[in-house]
């Protein structure tokens, strides 16, 4: 389960630091709590960018 976690934790900073905003990354972190579209806008990196880590890695 904490590896689960992690992995889950590496794609939400991933995707964090390919948004190309100037704002820190606890910014777009709170950001992304409180304003749904800005949410959906970095999942959508989901589908344009390649953020998930490898399978089976351990650079975690």
């Amino acid at each position: 389960a904490a590896e689960n976690f992690a992995v889950v934790r590496k794609i939400a900073l991933n995707l964090l630091k390919k948004d190309c905003g100037k704002e820190s990354l606890r910014s777009k972190r709170l950001k992304a709590g409180w304003n749904k579209e800005y949410l959906i806008d970095l999942l959508r990196l989901l589908l344009k960018r390649n953020v998930l880590p490898k399978v089976g890695t351990k650079s975690i």
